[in-house]
């Protein structure tokens, strides 16, 4: 009987949620900070440090840059919401986001998908080769809180390597139109 009621307001629950569309986010521009945690397993290794991140929020796209160990990480989200919480995901690594060399010029594309319900987002992107990337929004107030984290795994499906990160961003301005000098604006 327990299980049953559990299930019911569970269900209810849900639907209280599901009534509020994404669109109920606060879009906007957010400055802030970040801190991460890199663990390899073969090798041990664990490096930590901290960065400087801008994200612009607008309906249908996130662009992010990061300042880190003196490079510049650059990722643009193009959002395709199959209803009002379930998203389609494209994901842009812009070319000097790259550490590869060989690849400095070129813009990488990974798809994936994810949902957001309340004042959260989440995603999960299959990135090949065994790594994945998966991200939480949250919406504050004043600002957005994100939890991210890269795994990269071996042939055996093992977990080699993680990448962790948190981000705590402020929001900068509220109008989303507002112009920040911002590298990659034009190539939405």
């Amino acid at each position: 009987m327990k299980k049953i009621c559990f299930l019911i307001c569970a269900f209810f629950t849900s639907l209280a949620f599901a009534d509020r569309p994404v669109y109920d986010l606060n879009w906007g521009s957010y400055l802030g900070d970040g801190h991460y945690v890199i663990t390899q397993e073969q090798d041990p290794y664990y490096l930590e440090g901290s960065f400087v991140g801008h994200s612009k929020f607008e309906w249908g796209y996130l662009t992010s840059s990061y300042i880190m160990n003196d490079k510049a990480y650059i990722y643009g989200y193009k959002f395709n919401f199959s209803d009002a919480n379930s998203f389609y995901v494209e994901v842009t690594a812009y070319g000097s986001s790259h550490q590869n060399d060989a690849a400095h010029e070129q813009d990488f594309v990974y798809n994936g998908e994810g949902f957001c319900m309340g004042q959260q987002c989440q995603l999960s992107i299959d990135l090949g080769n065994g790594a994945s990337l998966q991200e939480t929004f949250t919406f504050t107030k004043t600002g957005l809180l994100k939890i991210s984290n890269f795994k990269f795994r071996d042939a055996n499906g093992v977990v080699v390597k993680k990448i962790i990160w948190t981000e705590n961003l402020t929001r900068i301005h509220q109008d989303y139109n507002t112009e920040i000098a911002y590298p990659i604006e034009e190539r939405h």
